[in-house]
Order: structure tokens, then C-alpha cells, then sequence
């Protein structure tokens, strides 16, 4: 199993290095294998490698940075990684299980993300991750983390070239996924957790104050 295990490694690894085009096959079945691995994971702990370590296997699989034709083959989609992270929000929004949806916010901060994903797929993966975050309520870990994740995306690219007609697709799109949410989850659950994740940003922005004032005192005693 282990000498198995090693060759399909090193498969996989020069089978994604070679060809852009054999990164993009991956990249179409990433998150569903993301999945299967999580599922898989809750039953066999202590077998198996976590679904994190692996995520960061198959991220590097599909690093355009890592081709060894880079230079010699056209079409290389360098924000490839932004594809990936798209996926994963909307994967978050359809699963109802908690252990996915938390597995799949981790794995959104291993991508490789810069500006080159382009402002479509930036704008995509903002407001995902804005519409994403009031149904993560009953986690605040998970709502940081789409917090930072939403700050770090934004950061990319602060130049609007979208027309409004394609920026209000995304914004659809994400508003969709949203509601379809809602109709699972239930309208009083929805409403709940909104409630809770704002009351949560208020009890941040109200912990930080203080923590100034006390520096300041300490300065004026020195």
C-alpha cells in the first residue's frame, strides 16, 4: 500500500506539472474530491492524512507556477486557484453538513490568490464570501476566517472595470445561492443567525475600543 501510494504520487504530480490543460482536468473535480476526502476523514481519523494536508497536495497539483512548460505552452490561466476558491463558496453554501463547510473555509486561505484571477473572478469571490458569512453565525471561527479571507481578496485589485450589467450577474448569482440557503436552513433560522453574526461585529468593534484606551492609559502613567 505504502510503495502504491508513492507512485501515484509522483503520478499525479508530474501528470499536473506537465500540461496546463491536465491542470484544468483536475481543477474540475477538485472540490467534489475535496469532499469525498472530508466525509472519509470523519471515519478513518487516524489512517489517513487530514482533509487539509491533502488540500495542499492537490492546490500544488494545479499551481501554474509549478509547470514545467511554463514558457512553451499557450493559454496558462495563472489565477487558476481563483477557480478553485469559487467552487469551494458555492460548495459551502449547498452543503448543510458543519464539518464540510468548515473544512472548505479552511481551505480557501492555502489557494494561491493575486490579482491576475482577474476582477471578474475577485468581484465573484467577494461577494460570495459577503453572502456567505451571515450563514456561518453559529461559528464565529468560520466567520473571522471569511472575514479575513473577503479583506485579503479585496486587496487584489481596488480598480472597477466591470459594467454594471456583468457585476449585477454576480451579484445575482451570489444572492441566489444565498436564498436557496435560506429555503434549506429554514427563513427563522436565517433570520437568527443574521442577528447573531451582527451582534457579533458589534461586540468586536466594542472589545477593540477598549483595548486603546487601556495602551493610552499606560502611556500617559509612563
Amino acid at each position: 500500500m505504502t510503495r502504491l501510494r508513492q507512485c501515484l504520487s509522483y503520478f499525479f504530480t508530474v501528470f499536473s506539472h506537465s500540461s496546463h490543460k491536465n491542470q484544468r482536468m483536475i481543477q474540475t473535480v477538485t472540490v467534489p474530491l475535496l469532499k469525498n476526502i472530508v466525509d472519509l476523514h470523519q471515519d478513518y481519523v487516524s489512517h489517513m492524512l487530514t482533509p487539509l494536508q491533502i488540500a495542499q497536495q492537490v492546490f500544488d497539483w494545479i499551481d501554474p507556477r509549478k509547470l514545467v512548460s511554463v514558457g512553451r505552452e499557450e493559454g496558462i490561466d495563472e489565477g487558476i486557484h481563483a477557480d478553485v476558491a469559487i467552487d469551494l463558496l458555492v460548495a459551502v453554501f449547498k452543503e448543510t453538513n458543519p464539518a464540510p463547510r468548515k473544512e472548505f473555509c479552511q481551505f480557501l486561505a492555502k489557494l494561491n490568490l493575486t490579482r491576475v484571477a482577474g476582477e471578474r473572478r475577485i468581484r465573484e469571490m467577494i461577494e460570495l464570501a459577503n453572502q456567505l458569512i451571515p450563514t456561518m453565525a453559529s461559528s464565529k471561527p468560520m466567520t473571522l476566517v471569511l472575514r479575513r479571507f473577503v479583506k485579503k481578496v479585496e486587496a487584489l485589485d481596488k480598480v472597477h472595470r466591470l459594467t454594471e450589467a456583468e457585476y449585477a450577474q454576480i451579484v445575482m448569482r451570489a444572492t441566489r445561492l444565498r436564498q436557496q440557503w435560506r429555503a434549506t436552513a429554514g427563513a427563522d433560522a436565517a433570520g437568527d443567525d443574521e442577528a447573531e453574526v451582527e451582534a457579533e461585529f458589534i461586540e468586536d468593534d466594542d472589545n477593540e475600543e477598549p483595548e486603546e484606551d487601556a495602551d493610552g492609559g499606560d502611556e500617559e502613567e509612563e
